[in-house]
């Protein structure tokens, strides 16, 4: 998979340890802190927001940063991640020239 390297692999690893000690891929998932934030209030949908940033820093950046790498090689993952449209307010107006 683009993106993973030995170093990716070997970081996941380190901070993850016994693979088999998680029930599911759901546990893995929130013991790296990669599910997203649920606010739910009453009889209301539940919303989904950001990633949550709990568990291991360093296993959870890695990941990220292999993601964005993945993103930006040919492929599957890069029609995906091009689809998608930009997040409300992150982009910035280009700089005016001085006059």
């Amino acid at each position: 998979m683009p993106g993973i390297n030995v170093t990716v692999a070997m970081s996941i690893v380190a901070a993850v340890g016994d693979f088999s000690r998680f029930e599911s891929p759901d546990r893995l998932v929130s013991y790296l802190g990669l599910n997203p934030k649920v606010s739910q209030s009453g009889d209301r949908p539940a919303t989904h927001g950001r990633i949550t940033k709990a568990g291991r820093a360093q296993a959870r950046g890695m990941m990220v940063e292999a993601a964005f790498a993945a993103s930006k090689a040919p492929g599957p993952l890069r029609s995906i991640a091009g689809s998608r449209p930009a997040a409300a307010g992150r982009s910035r107006p280009s700089p005016q020239p001085a006059r």
